[in-house]
């Protein structure tokens, strides 16, 4: 059997909803049919046979876009539970479960979006542009200093480091924004102009309070994005490289005020478009049946919301969003100054 995952996916009933609220019937003959993966599969014609050197008549299974295949492989389709999903990548990818369409909750920034799960269930999706490249950003800065200072700087040895660090660093210390993307920052506000910056800084501030400045910013940074989607789930579900962390995690269950879980599973992408695949094949009846099967087992004990961080990170977060706010016209006025510099170079 071959899975196709990162390809769109949306139930027919809610497509054909969308395309009569654009006003769009006169042109649904453009749109290619919307296929289910767990529903339906097809197999492998002979000339897609030939040229791929694969058996012809090998079922073929289309799985769900990444976002979803992940959510599935944590968990994310649990009607009872509903958890959270925060998938903690280069990208950071925030998702709640809503049983229905009437469960989705718009924000006045207009950002985030929606992706399809089993049934009438959908993934309400918030997505910072940047997440462990804020990290990897950091480490970069160490590796430079280390060159500089004549030792040698492995990024590996380095970043095997920061969790004892931020582990024994002052929480609060300083604010970080974590925008570091050139390309600015997309959820839970749209501003291509947004940078990432430190506030707070005084010379009691050293190398370690900076590091979990980074780590926090991330975890106020997700905080920010479940805000933007109602009420934040009551357990978040958390993948992804930066999740392999312990500090981080810490840090962000105390940010979020609730409990953490990670799956003891890599690749929850290409296992969620396994258990697609299984439901279609009829090796479980349901997704919730695999998901029974497939990844409850795997759950690690939830990383609980520390009582000593909990209150201290209550009382930051409105600062962090009010700093974001306030530092909008700053970022607006940099990117100008670089295009003025950027003609002037030029010429």
């Amino acid at each position: 059997m071959i899975l196709f995952d990162d390809l769109g996916f949306g139930s027919r009933a809610y497509s054909d909803a969308v395309i009569s609220a654009l006003a769009l019937d006169g042109l649904r003959h453009l749109l290619p049919p919307i296929v289910d993966g767990s529903e339906t599969a097809h197999s492998l014609g002979a000339a897609a046979a030939a040229e791929t050197g694969l058996p012809e008549g090998l079922t073929v299974c289309l799985g769900y876009m990444d976002i979803v295949t992940s959510g599935i492989a944590s968990g994310l389709c649990d009607p009872h539970t509903r958890p959270g999903l925060s998938i903690l990548g280069s990208t950071g990818v925030h998702t709640r479960f809503a049983a229905g369409a009437d469960e989705i909750v718009l924000n006045p920034d207009r950002t985030g979006y929606t992706v399809a799960l089993a049934g009438d269930a959908f993934g309400q999706v918030q997505t910072n542009m940047a997440a462990a490249i804020n990290i990897d950003w950091i480490a970069g800065i160490a590796r430079d200093v280390l060159h500089v200072g004549g030792r040698p700087g492995d990024s590996a040895e380095i970043l095997a480091g920061f969790d004892e660090l931020v582990a024994g660093a002052r929480p609060g210390a300083v604010t970080y924004h974590p925008y570091i993307a050139t390309t600015g920052e997309r959820g839970p506000f749209s501003d291509p102009c947004a940078r990432a910056s430190f506030t707070g800084l005084d010379r009691s501030v050293g190398w370690a309070e900076l590091l979990r400045g980074v780590y926090e910013g991330l975890a106020m940074a997700a905080r920010d994005c479940y805000a933007a989607m109602g009420e934040t789930p009551a357990e978040i579900r958390v993948a992804g490289g930066a999740a392999r962390s312990a500090q981080l995690v810490h840090i962000l269950a105390a940010t979020l005020n609730r409990p953490v879980r990670a799956v003891a599973r890599d690749e929850a992408g290409a296992a969620g478009a396994a258990m697609i695949a299984a439901v279609q094949s009829g090796v479980f009846a349901s997704l919730a049946e695999a998901d029974a099967a497939w990844v409850r087992p795997l759950l690690r004990a939830p990383v609980r919301p520390d009582p000593d961080l909990g209150p201290l990170y209550d009382r930051l977060y409105p600062a962090f969003r009010e700093g974001r706010a306030l530092m909008q016209p700053l970022w607006h006025s940099q990117a100008r100054n670089s295009q003025s510099s950027t003609r002037k170079h030029i010429t």
